[in-house]
């Protein structure tokens, strides 16, 4: 068996593979570009590349998710419905201090819109209302995986309520005192950032060290996310995970697992003046 160690060998056969497979798919040889791509993709090479990609027949486990972001990487999909595994150059932080910022027109809302924030009340529904949309990493494999983590402790989801519905959330998960947010969604206007801002005062609350956020857009932008170097990020990472934070107090309720334990066996192998609600028993 030929073992590439060069990263940049790697790299050009990621890409010259890929461009392959678009090349017989342009020409209607779709059953042949898909093997292309499965082979391709099958690949997992090192965090420090930057892209990794992951066959879209295999689903990542929930350990395998685990491992990979303790490594500094995260899932994302695009057009291609290929899901990958990313390490970016620059990674995107919200800081956990006093450089985090409130838009007016979110505090406007907290004060105005009859939301109620829980945590871990319906986890499944927020992965589908994040799963409900055009292009999503979030498909039937991934859901399942991170129900998992969910079980474990180690996945969780902070959700905004009106009138006994679900209007919008976010899930992430956390080791140590990282965090790592996933996906979010709303159905009502704000919805999904309300329960941003209540995140933030969790995690500072909880002592957590690292909030990432992966990409900075512009809407992101608002709060004072920013970014770091992958060297930065990566030694950040190092102190976060290892910090003796979880992301729920033992007796809490759901879910059944301490999340510090949970997810240390997977990784080794052995300001609103609102309150987060606890989770539902």
């Amino acid at each position: 068996m030929t073992t590439v160690s060069s990263k940049s060998r790697i790299q050009t056969l990621i890409h010259d593979g890929l461009e392959q497979a678009n090349y017989l798919k342009k020409r209607a040889h779709r059953k042949i570009a898909r093997t292309v791509v499965q082979r391709v993709t099958s690949l997992f090479t090192d965090p420090m590349l930057g892209i990794c990609f992951l066959n879209e027949k295999i689903a990542p486990t929930a350990e395998h998710i685990v491992i990979s972001y303790a490594r500094g990487m995260y899932l994302l999909s695009d057009d291609t419905k290929i899901i990958k595994w990313h390490a970016p150059r620059q990674r995107g932080i919200v800081p956990l201090d006093d450089r985090f910022h409130v838009p007016r027109s979110i505090r406007r809302k907290v004060k105005k819109e009859n939301f109620e924030i829980h945590v871990n009340r319906d986890f499944h529904s927020v992965l589908l209302g994040c799963a409900d949309r055009q292009w999503t990493w979030v498909n039937e494999r991934v859901i399942k995986s991170f129900m998992e983590l969910y079980e474990k402790g180690i996945a969780h989801s902070v959700e905004t309520w009106r009138d006994g519905e679900l209007v919008g959330g976010l899930f992430g998960l956390s080791i140590g005192g990282f965090y790592s947010g996933a996906s979010r969604f709303y159905r009502v206007s704000g919805a999904s950032d309300v329960a941003m801002v209540y995140l933030h005062e969790h995690l500072r609350e909880r002592g957590f060290l690292l909030y990432d956020c992966q990409e900075v857009f512009e809407h992101m932008k608002i709060y004072g996310a920013y970014t770091v170097p992958r060297s930065d990020f990566h030694r950040m990472l190092g102190a976060a995970i290892t910090a003796p934070v979880t992301f729920l107090p033992s007796d809490s309720g759901k879910p059944p697992q301490q999340s510090e334990d949970a997810a240390e066996s997977m990784v080794t192998g052995d300001s609103t003046g609102a309150k987060v609600q606890e989770p539902d028993a």
